[in-house]
């Protein structure tokens, strides 16, 4: 398959870590085919799973852009075949298919007799499968494979951009990157060529900037091709809550979106803001600045990122629900955003969705935050209390996250693997490694 990665989601140095050991499955449009790694606390119903709802007894309550994780709809294995269950474990889209993919914008690709269509979340085929391969909805539309070409479907499966380009990237802030013959561009919705195709690297429009690489200096343009921020800086531009963390020589500071600098170029290492506030590295030790650069939560903490020592990734801690883990003497705990420590530092790590394939640090996420103590995973509540004990295996460099996400957690043990609920309970599984090896995926979507 010849489709590119979706760059979304990931900045360059994670997708340069990621790539590593993942390439392969994300430059075949993401494909989802079989399942990872478990062993299970008391209940499991791999032997008798419940019966499949007939189509359109559940309605959907899923977010546009959301995908299975929503608690909708979770991707499952069974006999060789793909379907999906709700957060009980019922399934409610029966396994019918060679080949399916998690629900974004209400649909979910499905492989039927070695081609590609949609159903929606009744189960019903929306957009038949003639498709030699698809990806996900994305600002309306999905990127299709016709023989060797690449266009663009709606949600009705109507071509509104003919299979023309080589390659193609998902639209995102109106504007899709194709390419033809080595060289890029970007179409609007309409198929009209915006920016005229050139030797570059294609990277997604957010905010109406793109980051722009040249030579190994970073930039941006805005969505008419115009460079912006002239390449200067040392990473790629990734702007959250309308700040950039950016890198000059061996500092860091934030700039704005119109390419002035907001924070000065002062610290060592910078963290994205998250819920208003920003991890910084000074002197070896991490602490939080607001958005105008005072320093809110003075740097005593030895780590927040898990793997500080990396330099350029320099991703730091951040905010989740309004705490941050933090590193104090090789150990992680959580702070409140007065810098107060509210859950002591005794955890050996966690499993934090935000920086896979780095899955170091713990995050919380539907109020529980995965962690390790001597050697196994459980969850914790915000009172730091174990409510899912220790139990599951922890991950690794290159392991899969491990959150919660529309009321269910993917977790591994052993050679098994499931989902369970926030009481620790199987919903589905546990069952064996090479069953839906890949449906975690969804949590990374």
């Amino acid at each position: 398959m010849s489709s590119r990665p979706s760059w979304e989601t990931f900045s360059l140095p994670l997708l340069l870590v990621g790539c590593f050991v993942s390439w392969p499955f994300w430059a075949t449009g993401g494909r989802i085919g079989a399942g990872p790694l478990a062993q299970p606390p008391a209940a499991q119903n791999s032997a008798g799973f419940p019966e499949a709802a007939t189509h359109g007894e559940h309605q959907s309550s899923q977010t546009p852009g959301t995908s299975v994780q929503s608690g909708v709809r979770f991707l499952v294995e069974l006999k060789g075949k793909y379907g999906f269950i709700d957060n009980t474990g019922k399934i409610v889209i029966p396994p019918h298919y060679s080949g399916a993919e998690a629900f974004f914008e209400g649909l979910a690709a499905v492989t039927v007799t070695r081609k590609r269509g949609y159903i929606d979340e009744t189960g019903t085929m929306v957009i038949a499968p003639k498709y030699s391969w698809t990806t996900r909805f994305s600002d309306g539309l999905a990127r299709v494979r016709l023989g060797k070409k690449w266009g663009y479907i709606d949600k009705i499966g109507q071509m509104v951009i003919q299979p023309q380009y080589d390659d193609a990237l998902d639209f995102s802030d109106g504007l899709g990157a194709v390419g033809s013959r080595g060289k890029w561009g970007y179409i609007d919705k309409t198929g009209q060529m915006v920016i005229l195709p050139e030797y570059r690297r294609p990277f997604p429009f957010s905010g109406g900037t793109a980051s722009v690489l040249t030579g190994s200096k970073w930039g941006l343009m805005d969505r008419t091709g115009r460079i912006i921020v002239t390449p200067q800086y040392e990473n790629e531009i990734v702007f959250s809550e309308e700040l950039a963390a950016v890198k000059i020589g061996s500092k860091w500071g934030f700039m704005d979106k119109s390419g002035q600098m907001a924070i000065p170029s002062e610290y060592d290492q910078a963290a994205q803001f998250s819920e208003g506030l920003a991890g910084v590295k000074t002197d070896g030790k991490w602490g939080f600045i607001d958005k105008t650069g005072q320093m809110l939560i003075p740097p005593h903490f030895d780590g927040g990122s898990g793997y500080n020592d990396l330099g350029f990734f320099a991703i730091g801690p951040r905010f989740s629900e309004g705490l941050a883990a933090v590193k104090l003497d090789g150990k992680w705990g959580f702070i409140d955003k007065t810098g107060q420590l509210v859950i002591p530092p005794h955890f050996d790590g966690g499993s934090d969705y935000v920086l896979w394939p780095l899955a170091i640090g713990p995050r919380f996420s539907e109020g529980l935050a995965a962690v390790i103590i001597d050697g196994k995973l459980g969850f914790i509540d915000k009172s730091g209390q174990m409510v899912i004990q220790p139990q599951f295996a922890k991950p690794s460099l290159y392991d899969k996250p491990c959150y919660f996400a529309g009321g269910l957690a993917p977790v591994w043990a052993g050679e098994k693997w499931g989902y369970i609920d926030k009481n620790g309970k199987y919903v589905w599984g546990p069952v064996p490694e090479k069953a839906c090896r890949l449906c975690w995926i969804a949590w990374i979507g």
